[in-house]
């Protein structure tokens, strides 16, 4: 990268964050990253705050992917509560074809 020193270019900060430039807009907008204009029209970004950005969406994956397996458990307890009658059934059924086949 060009600017490793001190300001970015947004297609830089759209690598360093591997998202798109609607996505790194909108991290401005909400200010959650702040943009400085060069020369009129131009962007640049502070280094160190695209980073603590970056840092931050990490952190947030994480959270998101603990919870997302925490998720996946409450699933399969639900699933295997609302169909328990067929779980039964099921095994009644497999009961009653044993004891008349045998």
């Amino acid at each position: 990268m060009k600017g490793q020193e001190g300001l970015l270019t947004i297609t830089e900060v759209m690598q360093l964050l591997q998202m798109g430039r609607a996505e790194v807009n909108k991290l401005v907008h909400d200010g959650q990253l702040n943009a400085f204009k060069v020369g009129g029209s131009y962007l640049r970004f502070k280094r160190s705050q695209v980073l603590d950005v970056k840092r931050r969406n990490a952190a947030e994956k994480t959270i998101q992917d603990i919870k997302g397996q925490s998720n996946i458990m409450e699933d399969v307890r639900d699933f295997l509560a609302t169909n328990n009658f067929y779980f039964v059934s099921a095994a009644c059924l497999a009961l009653l074809l044993y004891f008349t086949l045998r």
